[in-house]
Formats: structure tokens, sequence, C-alpha cells
């Protein structure tokens, strides 16, 4: 697997991850990347992201197995339990059947998807295929008075859980998605197994600079999901202006920005094309003077 860009530099002992992964997520007008994840597959990214809540793990694991296909110990696969599953038994259930599906024996590092948990109403084996009322239900439970069906599982309790599932060689490492740094401080003052690997929104316009800044120093590698699809950010005239100077696309001069500051970026696409330009993302370092520019696009108010 490849290391991280040269001017990453880490505190103690870090995950050795590919510059840019590919995320397996359903994509933003509600169709599955499936048919991407074999372009994927074959232009060479070894790193996926999946996900519970994605549905089409069983496919990943199909195409990693096939004849031809990468060889298990160069692939660095990320697994992300739901929300809905904290419980005693449920998130183990969610970690087995998501190695089942994929025909893997361990995840190179198990994330929770999010800090809260919600009640569980089911299993969530193949989601993507089932009926999108029944998605909902299971993923999204309301209450009887519409507002959403909490569990009462603190995130100490639920890592203590996912401690366990280390313990037990099903997750190689540990990591926790869409969290405060507050919340990752705390989580990793109390942790056994220190969480190894952050995944948060992170783009231009909400560039995360304390969290990646308190992360390098502890030698906990940040993933970037959606660090792209932030609207307005492919036509921001400082990224055309980046874009231009390395004669590739707006998108690749953002991926560029998230490699040039050590962040592992995992877009998502349905396109084959855009597959293949995101993975050369590394191949243009941004200089200091274009990573200024692009941090003058940091909004505080930033909301989708």
């Amino acid at each position: 697997v490849a290391a991280a860009p040269s001017g990453f530099q880490p505190g103690g002992r870090a995950l050795r991850l590919p510059p840019v992964g590919f995320g397996c997520s359903r994509y933003r007008d509600g169709t599955y990347v499936t048919p991407a994840m074999g372009a994927a597959v074959d232009a060479g990214y070894r790193l996926f992201d999946t996900a519970e809540l994605y549905g089409n793990e069983w496919r990943l694991g199909d195409l990693v197995a096939a004849p031809g296909g990468p060889d298990r110990e160069s692939v660095f696969l990320v697994g992300k339990p739901w929300r809905t599953n904290h419980g005693p038994g449920d998130l183990r259930e969610a970690c087995t059947g998501s190695l089942d599906e994929l025909g893997v024996a361990a995840f190179d590092c198990y994330a929770l998807h999010w800090p809260g948990a919600w009640a569980h109403r089911g299993a969530l084996t193949r989601l993507s295929e089932r009926p999108v009322e029944e998605q909902e239900r299971l993923t999204m439970p309301t209450a009887a008075d519409g507002t959403p069906a909490r569990a009462p599982h603190s995130l100490v309790e639920t890592w203590r859980r996912m401690e366990a599932l280390h313990d037990d060689g099903l997750a190689r490492s540990l990591g926790v998605c869409n969290v405060t740094l507050p919340q990752l401080a705390g989580l990793t003052d109390a942790a056994r197994v220190r969480p190894a690997l952050v995944q948060v929104e992170c783009h231009p316009y909400r560039p995360r600079d304390a969290l990646v800044s308190w992360c390098h120093r502890h030698g906990v590698r940040v993933v970037a999901h959606s660090p792209l699809s932030a609207p307005g950010l492919l036509d921001e005239p400082v990224v055309h202006a980046v874009a231009d100077e390395h004669g590739v696309s707006p998108a690749t001069a953002v991926l560029a920005w998230h490699c040039t500051r050590g962040v592992v970026p995992i877009p998502s696409t349905t396109t084959r094309e855009h597959v293949v330009a995101n993975l050369a993302a590394p191949r243009h370092p941004l200089a200091d003077d274009q990573r200024d520019r692009m941090a003058g696009l940091a909004d505080p108010a930033f909301q989708r």
C-alpha cells in the first residue's frame, strides 16, 4: 500500500494509506456507484471506503476476489456500521455481516459511521437492493412523534464494543467518523485502543484545520469524505486558476489540495472517466502560494 505524501509528518505510528481512495457510498442524486467500482479496481485504487449503509459491500467483495483482482494485502478496506447498530450484539452482527459480504476475514479499519446511536430496526444486508421505503425504515428509525428514535449508547460505551471487535481480530485498526475535535480528543483519552483514522467532511470551504493538525500530531490519519460535492466549490475562480496552472480539472486540483495537506480524499463518482482522473491527483502537489489561495475559500458559516 502506498505511503503518505512526503510532506506528511504525523506523530507516532500512523496507518499507511494510499493518497486517494474510492468512496463506495450512494451518490448525491440517490444512485449507487456500483458500476464505477469495477473501474476503480481496474484503475488501481487500493483504498475502498465501504459501509453497511451503502448496501453494496457484496459487489466490492466480488470485484476484489475476481480473477485478476488485487491481492488482499494490497487493498485497504474501511468498513462502517450504521448508527442503528451500536447495541451489544448489533455491532458485532453488523461487523461480521459486512465481512461476510466482502468475503474477507477482517477490516483494515472499522470505523463508527456516526458518534450517536439510533434505535435498531433490523439487519441492513444488501440494503441497496431493498425498496426505498424499507431502506428509510431501517436506517432512519422514528419514534411515535416522528422524531429520530435514539438509543441510549454513549460514544465511549460503543467504543468498548469496537475494541472487543479489534481484540477478536475482526478489525486491524479502529476509526471514527463525523466527530468534532472535542469528541475525538475525549474518546482518545478514554480509549484502550485509540482511533487510528478519523473520517470527516472536508474541503476548502470547510478545511477542518484544527482537527487535521491535532490528528497529525497524534498519528491519526484523516480521511475526507465529500471532498468535491460542496455546492459551488468546483466553480470557484481560485480553484479554476490553480487547476489551469497545473493543466488539470478543478476536481483534480481540489483533490491535490487534500493530498498536499496529508489528508486522504475518498471521492465518489458514477463516471468512469472521473474514476481515472481522480486517482492522478497526487501527481500534482500544490505549491505554498496555491495552498494559501485555496485557504482563502474557508467559510466558517458553511452548511449543506
